[in-house]
């Protein structure tokens, strides 16, 4: 199972703990916006949107392993 980073922006009432995002799933947020926004130009564009969602999971996956070698 990979490395999800753990908890981002976790909500506590009391007891009760509500997830928030996960740091992978934060960090491939913000790779997917600096993809979304180099690939203006439309013919950078991949045809398979789902790429760019591949790609941030990598980015993400990469930061969280960089985390874990501080």
């Amino acid at each position: 199972m990979k490395n999800n980073g753990g908890t981002v922006f976790p909500i506590s009432d009391s007891d009760y703990v509500t997830r928030g995002l996960t740091l992978r799933d934060y960090f491939a947020g913000q790779a997917l916006v600096g993809l979304i926004l180099r690939g203006l130009n439309v013919q950078e564009m991949p045809a398979n949107k789902r790429e760019y969602a591949v790609v941030s999971y990598k980015f993400a996956d990469a930061m969280i392993a960089e985390k874990e070698e501080e």
